[in-house]
């Protein structure tokens, strides 16, 4: 699969921007805050998921304006697909307007696994010094793309933490919280066995890529660390039960803490580099190669599970990687559509049927042209 062409209307500082694009490489000129990140997060709100930049749609839309429009027309073995995305913010609650082939719906989530996209930018190289919720994110974004079910678990799960959290700030009596605590643990252990299962077909990839980066002599795990139970082999009805049963004993705990203190919300991604703790005791080095690996195994799975090879948008990363981890990043992606984002294309210089693109002000044309 790859996107032949893209229409964009009062995204952020881009006006109006029509585009087509190379199936393989193509590359975004310009110096910082020109709208470069802007193009590539026009592009990724077609894979169905949310801004990468955790951006909400009233963001999105340019100054003074109230709607924005997104279009992307995808050739997949000769078939084309035309996915759009229009929203107007006027209103109290933003109104948005999907169309996936002419037929409208009433979410962005529709376009989930429509088209397959993988995005890399430079907060992901923080992904083992950062906070347990950006490998949340890591690994929700994944399921989500892959499996768009997910997606409505997670976000029922979330819509209930957030009631459960009203409850206990309002002092509301045991009774009325408890009666949220068996939805809880329903849809929280489905999220945990959801990233359990998912991380157990990542983790190969992600070792691959970590082996040919770092050598023999070093090794790449990744665990996942649940809040309310050790063990996350057991059945998903058996987290249910051991996560009502944490909530129950601790209930005076989140009480005085006035909020939900055990569930998916609250757990980690353990990355071990030599069966030590990669945060704590690896090299800057070592992080590096385990988050290429990472961001890389995401990819390979994608193309694994879904039969489509997705598109690869990188966000200013090349800057951030020395230039052994540039050349193997690129010589991995090559068999992409990739769309990178940089101030200087030297690196490219040998790649063919590239196209490039100049972005000012909000202004993108094609080189040359």
């Amino acid at each position: 699969m790859h996107l032949k062409a893209v229409e964009i209307k009062n995204f952020r500082n881009l006006d109006e921007v029509s585009l087509s694009f190379s199936p393989n490489v193509n590359i975004i000129l310009g110096k910082n805050a020109q709208g470069k990140t802007n193009l590539l997060e026009a592009i990724w709100l077609l894979s169905g998921n949310k801004s990468f930049r955790g951006a909400q749609d009233r963001e999105l839309v340019s100054f003074n304006e109230s709607t924005y429009f997104i279009g992307g027309c995808f050739d997949e073995n000769g078939e084309e697909s035309v996915l759009k995305i229009g929203c107007d913010v006027k209103g109290e609650k933003p109104l948005k307007k999907v169309l996936r082939n002419g037929k409208s719906y009433k979410s962005a989530r529709a376009l989930l696994s429509a088209a397959q996209m993988t995005v890399f930018s430079p907060d992901d190289l923080e992904i083992i010094k950062s906070g347990p919720s950006v490998r949340r994110n890591y690994i929700d974004i994944l399921l989500c793309s892959l499996f768009p079910a997910y997606a409505k678990t997670l976000s029922r799960y979330n819509r209930i933490v957030m009631q459960k959290n009203a409850l206990l700030k309002a002092q509301e009596s045991r009774e009325n919280i408890e009666i949220w605590n068996s939805q809880l643990a329903l849809f929280g252990a489905s999220v945990v066995k959801s990233r359990c299962e998912l991380l157990k077909r990542l983790v190969p990839f992600a070792q691959k890529s970590f082996f040919e980066m770092a050598g023999e002599k070093e090794n790449l795990d990744i665990l996942y660390k649940c809040s309310f139970c050790e063990d996350t082999e057991i059945s998903e009805s058996e987290l249910a039960e051991a996560f009502l049963e944490k909530i129950e004993k601790n209930f005076f705990k989140e009480e005085a803490a006035q909020a939900c203190l055990y569930g998916p919300h609250r757990d980690d991604l353990t990355v071990l580099i030599n069966s030590k703790e990669a945060r704590t005791f690896a090299s800057q080095g070592q992080q590096r190669s385990a988050v290429l690996a990472l961001l890389l195994a995401k990819t390979a799975l994608i193309k694994n599970l879904s039969g489509k090879a997705p598109i690869v948008l990188l966000d200013d990363v090349m800057s951030e990687l020395d230039i052994v981890r540039q050349k193997y990043l690129l010589e991995k992606i090559e068999d992409f559509q990739v769309f990178i984002t940089c101030c200087q294309d030297e690196l490219f210089k040998d790649t063919k049927n590239n196209k490039t693109f100049i972005v000012s002000g909000g202004k993108i044309k094609s080189e040359g042209k």
